[in-house]
């Protein structure tokens, strides 16, 4: 969030993609005339406004402009971003920079502006989302932009809008190329990185379901998705668009982004997740509200599988501002078959009451910060399957378990979470904990327990810098913390992370979809902190929600037709092994106006072309030779050995540049698997007749690895003027070192040889800081190279939905043959969905029909949709007995909105839906009065409300059974006046009186009878006449015009009648803790004797009763000891406040008392009787070195100024003080014989000299100016 704000800061306005409204003042609603705007906001890079509808208007123009721009620069926003709602409009914008603006609403009449009509907002500013994370690191390949989005969050300038609702998620057009596809399926099919260059938004309005939004390629993720997919957007309009039922799947793609959606009931009634990432490189997934999803297969997932997981080597994500509302598990960051660190970022989440997986980390390197973790049931971040993660400043609230790891620490506590797999290891830095079970430390006492180095769920570091020893490792296979947050870009600065403290309000205000999302509900901590099982009345409203949208679209009429790019592609400069090439794209479509007619991509280098192999240095019987050969185009050399002529090892014809390395080019290589640093300063070696300049510097991060395809020797050239003779090389077969002690030495000539065995990996890390040169490996019995040449053959045709299968043969006659054939498999075609619908099943009366897109090819069909029964004419006769048309609308204005006053539609609807849902038809039947009134009913029907009103309709009401609303009635039981008991009684009922009540000493009865009650009533307890209590005994303690005084309840029950305060004093007072006298408080009297505190406790009467009896005979105190507040001043400003016992005296401040020119104070602060002020008094009118005498007199000033007369009263120490801190800079008078604005006026010197500076007038006359003869009196 201090990202998001400093972004903002900076940032300056762009040029507007499209057109958005936003308003930052009111954001409650209200009730308006026609044509108000009644709630409005910026946001992050979006903004929304409502407004009430214009009484006339048919249809709305809404534009937008910088603040500062003229009115020429306003932009209309797309009709689709206009919705209707039951009682408003709105209209909401995505990709704006950050920066202030204004917005217009233009009523339509006919097709034209109505101007004199439009509503124009105040300024408003719109923030930066936080652009932080792996995503966003230097390394990451989506770092200038994700999705459809520049960093600056405008839409980038050749990407294409999707508007997708749920009425036209089937029919909805889009041009790909030079096709055009209908419908999102067949849409999200069609986008592919190859074939589409074009970002795309794709943009959900309202509630979209799943059924025509998943496409074949992630058909089994239950989602809208994409695979093969580059630069893609999926993102919510408004505070409504949700998924229901559906979730979101990204396969094998790079730069996608998902934002402000709301996930519900995901899963598609099956095992899917609510967002789903596989194989895919710089996705953010952010602000997305993520409920519950459907109930999947396993115990697990009563709330659905996995929230938010990602998967299969996916790599430089970002999970940011979402909120996940009570997941059951929330995310699994990595499976088993990853190797890599991914590079994977959580932070501003909000973990609202989920049970677990915040991340569950397998293998990779994950930084998660900034977290609120609020009543977490079993556990924050899990560590498994040797990964490693940073934590820090994160806020964990009732997180049973903030972190573990496999197989160690809490994890054993807890259990064994994690299926008994390796454990992780975790950096822990600058989280707050609050209410945790268990937090182990490996290297701190901080914890829950002690400290342990080898069970522990963290290591505590003091610094965000500081590493972790490689002494903590994973109990459990052995791993290290690499690091990596000291080594690589995590994406955040360290002055971006915000406090611990903060983290709470920032992430409950921004996370989640704009200002919090449609869906509200409030967890019940007490309960919801410690349940994981599935929260029943959450769900029930998930399952409940409906979209309150009415329809999409404002109306709009555009001065133009709306441009949608086409792109073709042409190679502009071909691409050679020594330079890039560049393709062309050109935008061919002819509707409205292309604002990028043109733009061009990097194409990358080819492979090289090599020439004939020579012999630059002939082998011998004892030496090896060297040969090399030369790319035809640009002209790089390559060097193979020649084999000893005669030796064992026969010529090797190296016929790939992946055998040999020199460092020339750099580090890439088709063979060896290079990371570390070259350097061409490190001086030359020759080897076989040939010089190499340029090394690689063997260093800790330095790595060579490769698999060796056969049996060969491995050769590494040393030298250069870091001497290698005698020094080391680290060698490692299959992670078996090769050499004495792990190490193999490097041989006078520079050389390290090793015979490696096929298939084996071979990794070449450092032992001594020397520098390599030349690398070669030489295979063993390599005489005759074969070079496969294959020719195919379809041997099985693909079909719509079965792969076939091409089969590959080698024709070469040289050398032996490895691999005769090999196959490839030929994709299934795919099904060529008709885009018309065909009816499969005619819908009747009363059965729904379906129907669905057939397949052109086969009889495959898709996207299989009920057609609706055409519905029954319900007789009305049948069903008088429980509905009534016109008492079902009025009391149902959901149904009265949508039917009006259509009898038989509301009669339909209330067979067909309302008396399952228990709604009231007449209001002569109630069906959960029905229910409880009868007993043999709800054993015989249970929850199945709607046997009830068909018992009703058929026999019972035959019997003379009732099935009208129960009516109760409310008894009130009192005693003196106080409710002692409420209940609730059926008519005709007996109410009970409270038990505690009848049976007290003098209990009589009651003032009233309440058998059969009929009626609200209020029934009173009688007494026998109160007995009377000595009020002298009680003297000591109690004075009844006192107490009556002092409690305002009690003389408002009993009025001056002291007998009734005595006995209220006696039977309740003492208990309660009352002062009953001015002369005795039974707090102070507690307090102040312990014997008597350690002998009665809390109960209170006792030390009263103790009082009149022995205590005050004793001469033990019992009134309430008084203090009083003395505040010592120098100059108004108080320096000391102290308490002080009455008839004590207080303290002076000694570096007061110790100043030069200090005469005393103004009052005696000995014997306090009451709250006193002292100043202190001082000789002279000098302060900070300066005397003002010559401006300033005291009385002089007070008179003048009655605002300060009447705070200072005669204090002229005090006013002086204000005249020295605010008059002079006020340009007040301090004395007759000066005038500031007189004296500024006369010399016109002093007036170019201090401007407005009143202050240095006053210092210059003080200092200079009377010295001078200068008059500083006021003009007459």
């Amino acid at each position: 969030m201090k990202k998001q704000v400093k972004k903002f800061m900076s940032a300056l306005l762009a040029c507007l993609m499209v057109a958005v409204s936003v308003i930052v003042f009111d954001m409650n609603p209200v009730h308006a005339a026609s044509g108000a705007i009644t709630e409005a906001s910026g946001w992050l890079e979006t903004a929304y406004v409502k407004w009430t509808p214009v009484t006339g208007a048919t249809g709305y123009n809404v534009y937008v402009k910088s603040a500062s721009a003229s009115d020429s620069a306003y932009v209309q926003l797309d009709d689709e971003l206009i919705r209707k709602y039951p009682s408003y409009m709105r209209a909401d914008a995505v990709g704006l920079k950050a920066g202030d603006y204004v917005m217009k609403i233009v009523p339509l009449n006919n097709g034209k502006e109505n101007t004199s009509a439009a509503i124009v907002s105040d300024k408003l500013t719109v923030n930066a989302h936080d652009r932080s994370g792996f995503t966003f690191s230097s390394n990451s390949p989506v770092k200038n932009g994700v999705g459809a989005y520049n960093n600056d969050g405008t839409l980038k300038s050749n990407a294409s809008v999707l508007y997708v609702t749920e009425a036209n998620k089937n029919t909805v057009k889009m041009k790909i190329g030079n096709t055009e596809y209908t419908g999102v399926a067949a849409i999200t099919q069609a986008i592919k990185a190859k074939s589409n260059c074009q970002p795309v938004a794709i943009r959900i309005i309202g509630q979209v379901t799943l059924s025509g939004l998943a496409c074949k390629d992630v058909s089994s993720a239950y989602a809208i998705g994409v695979k093969g997919a580059a630069n893609v957007t999926f993102e919510g309009i408004g505070d409504d668009a949700t998924l229901y039922g559906a979730g979101v799947a990204v396969f094998q793609s790079t730069g996608i982004e998902v934002r402000n959606l709301g996930l519900m009931n995901w899963g598609g009634g099956k095992d899917g997740d609510g967002i789903s990432l596989k194989q895919s490189l710089g996705v953010w997934v952010h602000n997305n509200d993520v409920f519950y999803g459907d109930a999947g297969s396993d115990g697990d997932q009563a709330k659905g599988d996995g929230s938010m997981d990602l998967k299969d080597n996916s790599q430089y994500v970002t999970v940011s501002y979402n909120h996940f509302w009570d997941s059951g598990k929330m995310s699994l960051c990595g499976m088993k078959s990853e190797s890599g660190e991914n590079w994977i970022t959580y932070h501003h989440n909000w973990f609202d009451h989920s049970d677990s997986r915040h991340p569950r980390i397998r293998t990779m390197s994950v930084h998660v910060y900034n977290n609120y973790y609020d009543g977490n049931s079993k556990y924050g971040v899990g560590a498994a399957k040797d990964s490693e993660a940073f934590v820090e400043a994160n806020y964990f609230r009732n997180c049973n378990y903030p972190m573990l790891s496999s197989m160690q620490g809490s994890d054993v506590l807890a259990g064994g979470i994690f299926s008994s797999e390796n454990g992780g290891v975790i950096k822990a830095y600058n989280n707050y904990m609050e209410g945790q079970k268990s937090v182990i430390y490996a290297n701190s006492d901080a914890g829950t327990t002690t400290a342990s180095a080898t069970d522990f769920d963290a290591y505590l570091a003091t610094s965000r810098s500081e590493t972790v020893p490689s002494t903590y490792k994973a109990k459990q296979g052995g791993k290290t913390y690499s690091n990596f947050d000291t080594k690589v870009d995590l994406g955040v600065d360290t002055a971006d992370i915000d406090a611990p403290a903060d983290v709470p309000s920032i992430v409950t205000k921004y996370a989640g979809r704009i200002m919090g999302g449609d869906f509200k509900w409030t967890f019940d901590n007490s309960v919801d902190d410690t349940s994981y099982s599935l929260n029943r009345p959450l769900k029930d409203k998930l399952n409940a929600y409906k979209t309150s949208l009415v329809s999409v679209g404002g109306g709009s009429v555009s001065s133009g037709e709306k441009h949608i790019h086409n792109y073709v592609s042409t190679i502009t400069k071909k691409a050679t092994c020594a330079e890039e090439g560049e393709i062309t794209y050109t935008c061919t479509a002819t509707n409205g106006t292309c604002d990028k007619k043109t733009y061009t991509e990097v194409v990358p280098k080819t492979a090289h072309t090599y020439g004939e192999w020579k012999v630059v240095k002939a082998a011998t019987a004892t030496e090896t030779g060297v040969k090399s050969r030369t790319c035809t185009v640009c002209k790089k050399n390559e060097t193979a050995i020649i084999p000893v002529i005669g030796g064992e090892d026969p010529d090797t014809p190296v016929t790939e540049d992946s055998y040999t390395m020199d460092f020339s080019n750099g580090l890439s290589s088709k063979f060896f698997t290079i990371t570390g640093s070259t350097s061409t300063g490190k001086g030359s070696v020759t080897y076989n007749g040939v010089e190499y300049k340029t090394c690689l510097k063997m260093e800790s991060k330095t790595n060579i690895s490769f698999t060796a395809p056969s049996k060969g020797k491995l050769t590494l050239v040393f030298g250069g003027t870091t001497a290698a003779s005698g020094k080391t090389v680290i060698i490692t077969e299959d992670g078996v070192a090769f050499g004495k002690e792990g190490k193999v030495t490097v041989a006078s000539d520079g050389t390290a040889i090793v015979n490696v065995a096929a298939g084996k990996k071979i990794e070449v890390t450092k032992g001594d800081g020397i520098n390599l040169f030349y690398i070669v490996y030489t295979p063993e019995k390599t005489e005759v190279t074969h070079t496969h040449s294959y020719t195919s053959k379809v041997t099985k045709e693909a079909t719509c939905t079965e792969a076939g299968v091409l089969t590959y043969t080698c024709t070469s006659t040289t050398g032996t043959c490895d691999k005769k054939t090999y196959t490839e498999t030929i994709p299934a075609k795919g099904h060529s969905f008709s885009t018309e619908w065909t009816v499969d099943v005619e819908a009747t009366e009363t059965t729904p029909g379906s129907k669905s897109h057939h397949c052109t090819v086969c009889d495959a069909k898709t996207d299989v949709t009920e057609i609706p029964a055409i519905g029954p004419k319900y007789d009305a006769e049948y069903y008088a007995p429980v509905f009534d048309a016109k008492y079902y609308l009025a009391t149902n204005p959901d149904l009265k909105a949508a039917f009006g006053d259509d009898e038989q539609k509301a009669l339909a609807h209330f067979v067909e839906y309302g008396m399952g849902e228990g709604r009231q038809g007449s209001a002569e039947f109630n069906v959960y009065s029905y229910r409880a009134r009868y007993a043999d009913l709800d054993a015989a029907f249970g929850d199945n409300l709607a046997s009830y009103y068909m018992h009703y309709i058929n026999a019972g009401k035959a019997e003379g059974r009732d099935g009208t609303l129960e009516k109760t009635y409310t008894v009130v039981f009192k005693k003196n006046g106080e409710v002692v008991k409420t209940e609730t009684v059926k008519e005709g009922g007996t109410a009970t009186a409270p038990a505690e009540i009848e049976t007290e000493n003098g209990f009589k009865g009651w003032d009233k009878d309440f058998t059969n009650v009929t009626s609200d009533i209020e029934v009173n307890a009688i007494y026998e006449e109160k007995p009377k209590y000595d009020a002298s005994y009680y003297a000591p303690v109690f004075d009844a015009e006192y107490y009556l005084t002092a409690n305002p309840d009690i003389k408002a029950a009993f009025g001056d009648d002291e007998e009734q305060a005595l006995i209220h004093f006696v039977e309740y007072g003492m208990r309660e803790g009352r002062q009953g006298s001015a002369e005795f408080n039974v707090n102070a009297y507690r307090a102040r004797y312990a014997d008597l505190s350690n002998a009665y406790g809390d109960d209170l009467v006792s030390y009263y009763m103790h009082y009149i009896n022995t205590g005050k005979s004793e001469g033990r105190n019992g009134t309430l000891q008084k203090t009083y507040t003395v505040v010592f001043k120098k100059n108004g400003k108080t320096v000391k406040t102290e308490t002080v016992k009455e008839g004590e005296s207080a303290t002076a401040p000694a570096e007061i008392e110790s100043e030069s020119g200090f005469k005393g104070w103004d009052k005696d602060f000995t014997n306090v009787t009451s709250d006193m002020e002292v100043n202190a008094v001082y000789d002279s009118l000098v302060y900070n070195g300066v005397d003002y005498s010559s401006v300033f007199d005291g009385k002089y000033y007070l008179g003048l100024y009655a605002d300060l007369k009447a705070v200072f009263g005669e204090d002229e120490n005090s006013a002086f003080m204000h005249f020295v801190n605010y008059g002079i800079n006020e340009g007040r008078q301090g004395s007759a014989e000066f005038n500031v604005n007189a004296y500024r006026v006369r010399y016109a010197d002093l007036n170019a000299a201090y401007g407005d500076d009143l202050k240095s007038y006053y210092l210059h006359y003080i200092l200079y100016g009377k010295a001078e003869g200068r008059n500083g009196a006021a003009e007459k």
